[in-house]
């Protein structure tokens, strides 16, 4: 890999870890909050396929 390639990588990572949330950055942290969010999406698509309406503001 090129010098010129690792210094923009290194940039690049450096500006995302900047930018990006304590919880974002905890990858643990995250794949439980997105396992949550799955979980959600399924009891949401399933009460929306029985006709029972629903008031979601998720």
């Amino acid at each position: 890999m090129s010098e010129e390639t690792r210094d923009f990588f290194k940039t690049y990572t450096d500006f995302v870890t900047k930018v990006t949330s304590d919880p974002s950055l905890d990858l643990d942290a995250l794949k439980e909050r997105l396992d949550e969010i799955e979980s959600l999406k399924e009891i949401i698509f399933k009460i929306s396929k029985s006709n029972i309406p629903i008031n979601c503001s998720c």
